[in-house]
């Protein structure tokens, strides 16, 4: 057996992926003549496809420096390097650090350059041609690779397969072509000798066609109506696939029907699982991958990312398929465009964004290709919205708040331009002044923030007048006036923020008692959790403070005992409760109780910090838990230890003020007094009260100071 992975690494540059998916499925499906391999070789490829597997990256590499890992094990694992030479490979980085890289792992022998378009002169990569060092660095040596020319019609492109082929089986070339050749006239006297047994019969079939054409002719009339019923029974049940999956989706959504939406994906999922797949049609097909992103979107909503991935990754498959066959049909971009989204979500939940940018920037584009192509539809104008704020929402994510701002703004005027056309998309509408809100707020123009926050709220409850029973616009409202309450913090009225929170708290008790399993009702209900300790804690209600707390944790527990795979659950939910049931027992005086609630997660945030610092909550749950830790220490006489904390806590902090939110100011300044840093600390609460800050643990605790008994004056979170 083979010590490698793959037979072969196929490089390529993404505008030559036709002829590299054409090469990719040629040679795996190759089957060589009897008796072209040495019978050394018999055993080792008693499989009737020797050349599988073979490795062809097929997703677009994002920017940057190096190849991902799983590509340089892919390519240690790969005993030959076939390269697709045009000038597009030849200028393209990743082609030529692919070849690179195998030359650093096996030398410069087993490579094949497989020529798709001009002259070796201009399609073959510099790495190629020359010898690489050890280092990676090109070396002085001209080489001529082994190539196989697919230009010049279909006996060239059969001639290079067989060349390709030959290298990967060890086999002669001449040996190869003769077998092949005597494997086509076999065929040809097996086709001959048919063709005599033919006529033979035909004599005996003459005779008796003529007394079995009338009942042919009967048992054709029958066949003709049994296909038309069949047809029209086809027809029929498409058009109610149709509608389960568009009309009756469209109705089941507002009143958060998971179960029954779970039923009509599943539904139409098992009719296109009894069908012929090979003869389903292009509609046919469309239907089933947009079942797929309706279960996909059902299984994120309950908590299972990786079978929505899966789902998601299976419907990807078939609308890229279709939109390849058809790219200007705009049902088709539509539908490929939708899988890329769906798949970017997940990315995004997982808090892996760079991969999620890549998913949601070609989503974008497919969106302004579908409004290239049909400018007067409306459903496109509403895709381009949808583009633009899923980039603007992952910019704020990631806290890049100038692409936040121009993303947000373009989704805005995509949707005024709908709503000039009489569509008033009121759900968009409030969703786009959410985001704007939350990215003014960030950026410490509270002003705007709250002129935002209001028309989100107002939209919402004007929705919900039409419709009480719609729980996807209820659960919004929660959100919206959670945003309010934080600027009701912020504006220093910690009053006005707990009348915002507390019917909320009261309504997310139903929607969890009518949809448990619905991960946004949940995730909400944690938040707000956390919104009402953090108030609580202001206003000295100590013993309400630890019991919500303690709600909190179990709450966020339970929550990521469903997929431990989303950041978001473990960093901004689970950990952070954690973070202030420590809080508030510290503010109790039970210091041991606030350092064991810190010791279940702070050990495995400091060391897994590189890899989730993206999360936008992470650099400040690290500050402030490191920064309790160390008034922690500090009350037990531990000043050094406590020193290297809060220093700890500067260092996740820093940043420059116009760039870092208002809350990690707000923290920065109450770790610089800890330190004795009080003229910079001074400066820097002067710079968030010239902007408005006036929250009232911010105000009470500027100073950073700890009390005789170790308490700490309450400081400003989330």
């Amino acid at each position: 057996m083979s010590r490698f992975k793959y037979k072969a690494f196929i490089s390529y540059s993404h505008e030559d992926e036709a002829t590299a998916r054409w090469l990719h499925s040629a040679l795996e499906t190759y089957r060589p003549p009897r008796g072209v391999l040495p019978s050394s070789q018999v055993d080792a490829h008693s499989t009737a496809f020797p050349l599988r597997p073979i490795f062809r990256d097929q997703e677009e590499l994002v920017a940057a420096a190096n190849l991902s890992r799983s590509l340089v094990e892919a390519l240690q694992q790969s005993e030959f390097l076939i390269v697709i030479c045009s000038p597009n490979s030849a200028r393209s980085h990743w082609t030529n650090r692919e070849i690179i890289e195998f030359k650093k792992i096996h030398g410069s022998d087993n490579i094949i350059a497989v020529v798709a378009e001009g002259d070796p002169e201009r399609s073959f990569p510099t790495p190629l041609r020359q010898e690489v060092l050890p280092t990676g660095e090109i070396g002085a040596a001209v080489l001529e690779p082994l190539a196989a020319d697919l230009q010049g019609g279909r006996a060239n492109r059969r001639l290079a397969l067989h060349k390709v082929a030959a290298t990967l089986l060890g086999v002669g070339l001449d040996q190869l072509v003769q077998r092949e050749a005597q494997r086509r006239h076999r065929f040809l006297a097996l086709v001959a000798t048919a063709a005599m047994v033919g006529m033979v019969v035909m004599g005996w079939l003459t005779y008796t066609a003529v007394n079995e054409r009338r009942a042919a002719d009967a048992a054709r009339a029958v066949a003709d109506e049994s296909r038309r019923l069949a047809e029209q029974r086809r027809e029929e049940a498409e058009g109610l696939i149709e509608f389960m999956l568009s009309d009756l989706r469209e109705k089941l959504e507002p009143v958060g029907r998971l179960d029954v939406l779970d039923v009509v994906g599943s539904r139409a999922l098992d009719y296109y699982a009894r069908q012929d797949q090979q003869s389903l049609e292009p509609e046919s097909l469309g239907r089933r991958a947009r079942a797929l992103h309706l279960l996909g979107e059902i299984s994120g909503l309950k908590g299972d990312v990786e079978a929505a991935l899966d789902r998601f990754t299976l419907a990807a498959e078939s609308t890229e398929l279709l939109m390849v066959a058809q790219p200007d049909n705009p049902r088709r971009v539509f539908d490929h465009a939708q899988s890329v989204f769906w798949m970017g979500l997940v990315a995004f939940q997982q808090g892996h964004y760079a991969q999620a940018s890549v998913s949601f920037e070609r989503y974008l584009q497919y969106a302004q290709q579908l409004v290239e192509l049909e400018p007067a539809e409306p459903r496109w104008l509403l895709e381009l919205f949808y583009g633009h704020q899923a980039m603007g929402g992952l910019a704020v994510e990631i806290q890049d708040w100038s692409q936040a701002e121009t993303h947000l703004l373009s989704a805005v005027d995509a949707l005024e331009r709908l709503r000039e056309k009489g569509d008033p998309r009121t759900d968009e509408w409030a969703n786009i002044h959410s985001w704007l809100s939350s990215a003014y707020r960030h950026q410490k123009k509270f002003r705007q923030a709250g002129v935002h926050s209001r028309e989100e709220v107002n939209t919402w409850m004007q929705v919900l007048e039409q419709d009480p029973a719609d729980q996807a616009a209820r659960r919004q409202l929660v959100i919206a006036r959670r945003g309010a309450a934080q600027l009701a913090l912020i504006g220093g009225d910690s009053d006005a923020a707990l009348d915002l929170l507390l019917p909320e708290y009261t309504a997310l008790r139903e929607m969890k008692t009518f949809e448990p399993d619905h991960t946004l009702t949940l995730e909400q209900d944690i938040l707000l959790l956390q919104d009402l300790v953090e108030i609580r804690v202001l206003q000295g209600e100590l013993a309400a403070a630890a019991e919500q707390s303690r709600a909190c944790v179990n709450l966020a527990e339970a929550l990521r005992q469903r997929d431990d795979s989303v950041l978001f659950w473990q960093v901004e939910l689970d950990w952070r409760c954690r973070y202030l049931a420590a809080q508030v027992a510290f503010e109790q005086q039970r210091t041991d109780q606030a350092e064991q609630w810190l010791d279940t997660y702070y050990g495995q945030l400091v060391s897994d910090y590189d890899s989730i610092a993206g999360q936008k909550e992470a650099p400040l749950l690290l500050a402030e838990s490191s920064l309790l830790l160390g008034d922690i220490v500090y009350t037990q006489g531990r000043e050094d230890e406590a020193r290297r904390l809060w220093h700890r806590a500067q260092a996740a902090l820093e940043g420059e003020p116009d760039e870092l939110e208002p809350t990690r100011i707000a923290a920065l300044v109450t770790v610089l007094h800890r330190l004795g840093k009080q003229e910079r600390a001074d400066a820097l609460a002067a710079y968030l009260r010239d902007r408005g800050y006036r929250h009232p643990g911010f105000e009470s605790g500027a100073d950073g100071s700890l009390s005789a008994q170790g308490q700490r004056r309450p400081n400003n979170r989330r």
